[in-house]
């Protein structure tokens, strides 16, 4: 069978268990015990879509696919699985989203793959990569960092240090960090409608989080660049980012103004690409 035809078949099994377990969870309260038949037919289509999916579980491209085109409902299925609470949810749990789609505990936003795409090419290189990937990525070691102290003391505060080297490595991790949460900011807050809005207790605290670092991360720029303020306008086409213009101001004159743009294309399987190229004005 051709790739196509492979990514084709999974997503219509895929769609008949969603479908099904929808329909369970809108007739059940989710903390209410749903009929012993019901389930058991429920998990046997889950084993089905497995082995479907374990067909395809060396061909990343298929895998992303899949996951970029039925994101939500992905989300859904693992949290119906989460909350039956057996040995039967746990085992298919960890066959479908631990082993093969190498889902964490915590799922991120939809957004939080989109923006890292984005960032790649304009804040994000490839000598950042790191061997454990940060959710989202600005807490990777080259920018936020992983919210330690040590960290914020060493990075992202621009006093504690009198030596020019220092005060340079600092100012390149508050800015990087800073236009990261600000990027961020930006499209949580104009793209959550179109992304699965469900939000765990998780996701809520590192919104939360995000919000109040986002704060502190302004304190710490505007200290570190004498009190040059930094502000940003994205421009999306169809839910996704492709411009970004990056406003330098002082006392409430533009004093600096960049530009960076990428495009976007349809892959064969119908997921929004972004292309390599980033193009600066």
């Amino acid at each position: 069978m051709a790739n196509i035809d492979k990514f084709n078949d999974l997503r219509k099994t895929f769609f008949i268990i969603y479908s099904d377990i929808k329909l369970n969870i809108l007739k059940h309260n989710v903390n209410e015990n749903i009929n012993e038949n019901i389930l058991s037919d429920l998990y046997s289509k889950l084993n089905i879509f497995y082995g479907k999916l374990n067909k395809i579980k060396n061909n990343n491209i298929l895998l992303q696919g899949f996951i970029d085109n039925n994101y939500g409902q992905i989300k859904e299925v693992k949290l119906f699985l989460i909350n039956r609470k057996t040995d039967k949810a746990r085992s298919l749990h960890d066959k479908i989203f631990t082993k093969i789609l190498k889902f964490n505990s915590y799922i991120p936003l939809g957004i939080t793959h989109v923006f890292e795409d984005f960032i790649k090419g304009i804040t994000y290189f490839s000598d950042e990569l790191e061997n454990k990937k940060k959710i989202p990525i600005y807490h990777r070691s080259a920018s936020c960092g992983n919210s330690s102290e040590d960290f914020r003391k060493k990075y992202l505060q621009c006093y504690n240090t009198n030596i020019p080297e220092e005060i340079e490595k600092k100012k390149e991790h508050i800015f990087k960090c800073y236009l990261e949460r600000l990027i961020y900011d930006d499209m949580f807050r104009n793209l959550t409608f179109h992304f699965p809005k469900n939000l765990t207790e998780q996701e809520i605290k590192q919104n939360n989080g995000h919000i109040f670092q986002l704060s502190e991360r302004a304190k710490n720029f505007n200290k570190c660049f004498n009190n040059i303020e930094l502000n940003i306008d994205i421009k999306y086409d169809n839910n996704f980012p492709i411009i970004l213009d990056i406003n330098y101001l002082k006392n409430n004159l533009l004093i600096k103004k960049e530009i960076f743009m990428k495009t976007t294309y349809i892959d064969e399987y119908g997921n929004t690409r972004y292309y390599e190229d980033v193009f600066i004005k």
